[in-house]
């Protein structure tokens, strides 16, 4: 039993870990001199490999990749680097820089979304979002002399094999929106698509039905998402537009709220176009 100062503690710990590394440097100096020793027997005057290394780590809880310097990488997170000259240190991988160092605000990014799949189209026709159609802001079909109406409550502007980053306006690609702790948030430099919403003023739950849509939960007491879920609406999954680069279940529609504390400077709320903003009670936002 020990009590009182922890320094006895502390000091074995060190000790022990020292003990630790001092091991794992003897495997890596014994793998290297085996696989040198067996290249100048054979007449081979190149020098090892990470592969000759890794012929000799075998059961060693160890693997090397790399070249000038080799990494060696131990299963308990331990690395150590070997120069061309055999020197074996103890090794720590650069670290990335942080996001502000890279990025601002308003910079474009080399971010991809993809390209709509048959089955993301099919899920959004399943759940009665999608409307395979091309229109213009009020709804005329510009695809159909007979000028038919838009599907309401419902997206278009895209199709299978059309690309994700693509927008309805000029613009498009995406844009650095926010940096915090690190983590970049992005946003559309258009809008990739266009949802049509039904003007009609005599149903008082329609504009919450768009903002169920939208985001998926409403600023109503009585058109809550459970009232549209109970109707079979669905709400809008967003998740096709992440990548493995994303922070699964990230993407969502930006909201009036957001829109108003984003800047003008960087002309990240001018898309060239109206769009609409989920939040009731507000309708349009015009840029």
């Amino acid at each position: 039993m020990l009590s009182g100062d922890n320094g006895i503690l502390q000091k074995a710990t060190a000790a022990k870990e020292q003990t630790g590394i001092g091991q794992e440097k003897e495997i890596v100096t014994l793998a290297y001199n085996s696989a040198l020793a067996k290249k100048v027997g054979n007449g081979d005057s190149t020098e090892v490999t990470a592969g000759n290394l890794n012929a000799e780590l075998t059961n060693q809880g160890a693997s090397a990749s790399g070249n000038a310097p080799i990494i060696i990488t131990f299963e308990n997170g331990h690395m150590y680097s070997i120069a061309n000259n055999g020197k074996i240190e103890e090794y720590t991988p650069p670290q990335p820089s942080p996001a502000k160092d890279v990025v601002q605000i308003g910079d474009y990014v080399d971010y991809s979304a993809g390209i709509w799949t048959s089955n993301e189209i099919n899920s959004l026709t399943d759940n009665e979002l999608y409307d395979s159609g091309h229109y213009d802001d009020y709804g005329n079909n510009l695809d159909d002399e007979d000028g038919d109406s838009a599907k309401v409550f419902a997206f278009n502007g895209f199709s299978t094999s059309s690309s994700k980053d693509s927008g309805v306006s000029t613009n498009s690609g995406w844009r650095v929106l926010k940096i915090e702790n690190d983590i970049i948030t992005l946003i559309h430099a258009s809008c990739p698509e266009r949802f049509m919403y039904n003007t009609d003023g005599s149903d008082a739950s329609l504009p919450f039905k768009a903002e169920y849509i939208l985001k998926g939960s409403t600023n109503s007491d009585t058109y809550t998402a459970s009232y549209f879920e109970n109707q079979n609406i669905r709400k809008r999954d967003w998740s096709m537009y992440e990548n493995n680069l994303a922070i699964d279940g990230s993407a969502r529609c930006v909201t009036y709220d957001e829109i108003n504390t984003i800047s003008t400077t960087n002309n990240l709320r001018a898309i060239g176009m109206n769009y609409w903003l989920p939040k009731c009670g507000i309708g349009i936002y015009r840029q």
